[in-house]
């Protein structure tokens, strides 16, 4: 346990703070248990000073306010005014409820425990406290107790929590530099409030994000960084963030406005435990979304659909439809169904002109074919039931095939050996 205490007094920020709960843990030690919870107590308020003061450089206007009214009290202190010392106390005094009412520092289990250490450090400190003549002896579990809350609830903690916390959040998110990639969000987040985030600030911030990006006036108003955001706060914290994420969801799905219906769906398909957890009021809307998209390219809307277990089978149904200007709009690798379709879109191909637009928006996906697709096209293009033969786009396609494809162009000239289809004239695919 004292092992314990040393390490945590390590990743105390506060010098004083410190070196005043160092002190205390040397009292416990000594057997002097009074003495050591006087000592956490005061190593407590120095810390909360300090953070008062670290809020109020960061302009927030309630800090600011109480930093000038310490400051002056002391000054009224050093001149002489009889008032000013009942000041003081009363303001060291009401610390644990000013961060507890105005920042959100503590929750109610966190207060209680503060309070207490407060009532006892009356008891150790004020003999007029005490309606009998015993002096208060504490026992080493209470003062063992009090350092261990002192250390996990206030001294070792963020200063930013509650309101301040998403202000700062804020900041971060939205500032141009915020990172697009998903390592370097999550990496990003984890050197934020939201690290060592209470439950509480969790699920505000989830609020904050999801409903922010339709609510118009937000500084969240549709930025895709606050759903990335977001995103990565459910990968660090599922437990806490993705019920509260996924009753969001729900409500943007479920909601009269376009706008909250698109972000909804948008998350929702980014998300497939988000997805797979709507209830029956929001899935109807999802399917809808994803036959006529808004905000994404239809293919990437089916992409992500096939990866939701209920939504499959009408993203299958509408991969059947998609045309070869729809699948042009992929951004990353296809799933198989829409590879799949892109061949049968070349194998429809009734003339020069088909094959050369086909070719034209699919030469991308070429890249993906398997074998057995490969074959399809070579056996159609020998028996003339897709009109390939002679189509610059045919070419083109087997110039992608050679270069990209991992079937390799070897083995492609084998196929067309075989297929008695003529090599093109091999060409840098890049001039294509």
């Amino acid at each position: 346990m004292l092992a314990s205490f040393d390490e945590l007094v390590l990743r105390c920020a506060d010098d004083n703070s410190r070196s005043h709960v160092r002190e205390a843990v040397r009292c416990y030690e000594a057997g002097a248990y009074r003495s050591a919870i006087v000592a956490t107590y005061i190593a407590v308020c120095f810390d909360l000073i300090e953070k008062l003061r670290t809020l109020a450089a960061t302009d927030d206007a309630e800090a600011k306010a109480r930093v000038k009214e310490l400051e002056q009290l002391q000054e009224n202190q050093l001149n002489g005014d009889p008032l000013a010392v009942n000041g003081l106390l009363k303001f060291e005094k009401e610390l644990p409820e000013l961060f507890r009412d105005k920042f959100e520092f503590f929750g109610t289990i966190e207060f209680d425990d503060v309070c207490r250490l407060r009532i006892d450090r009356n008891r150790c400190a004020h003999p007029t406290f005490l309606q009998n003549e015993e002096p208060y002896h504490p026992s080493a579990e209470v003062a063992r107790l009090h350092i261990r809350n002192a250390l996990d609830l206030v001294l070792t903690q963020q200063v930013k929590q509650g309101k301040s916390a998403l202000k700062a959040l804020e900041a971060i998110i939205i500032s141009e530099y915020f990172p697009t990639d998903e390592t370097e969000i999550r990496n990003r987040l984890e050197a934020s409030p939201l690290k060592h985030a209470r439950d509480g600030l969790v699920r505000a911030f989830v609020d904050e994000t999801t409903f922010g990006v339709v609510t118009k006036g937000s500084p969240y108003y549709s930025k895709l960084a606050a759903v990335k955001a977001v995103e990565a706060l459910v990968a660090m914290k599922p437990n806490i963030a993705m019920p509260r994420m996924c009753v969001n969801v729900g409500k943007l799905l479920e909601h009269s406005d376009k706008k909250a219906v698109k972000y909804g769906a948008l998350m929702a398909l980014r998300s497939p435990d988000v997805a797979n957890a709507l209830g029956a009021a929001s899935k109807p809307t999802l399917k809808a979304f994803i036959i006529n998209p808004s905000g994404m390219p239809k293919v990437s809307a089916l992409d992500r659909a096939l990866k939701i277990k209920w939504l499959q089978p009408d993203a299958i149904k509408e991969i059947g439809k998609l045309n070869s200007d729809e699948i042009r709009e992929a951004k990353r690798k296809p799933a198989k169904e829409i590879v799949e379709r892109a061949v049968q879109i070349i194998l429809a191909a009734k003339s020069f002109e088909a094959v050369n637009k086909s070719a034209d928006d699919l030469l991308e996906i070429m890249r993906y074919l398997t074998e057995a697709q490969i074959r399809s096209i070579l056996a159609a293009a020998q028996a003339g039931t897709a009109d390939l033969i002679g189509a610059f786009g045919f070419k083109a396609i087997l110039q992608i095939l050679a270069a990209e494809n991992p079937f390799g162009k070897v083995a492609l000239q084998g196929l067309l050996a075989e297929y008695e289809i003529d090599e093109p004239k091999w060409i840098d695919p890049t001039a294509l």
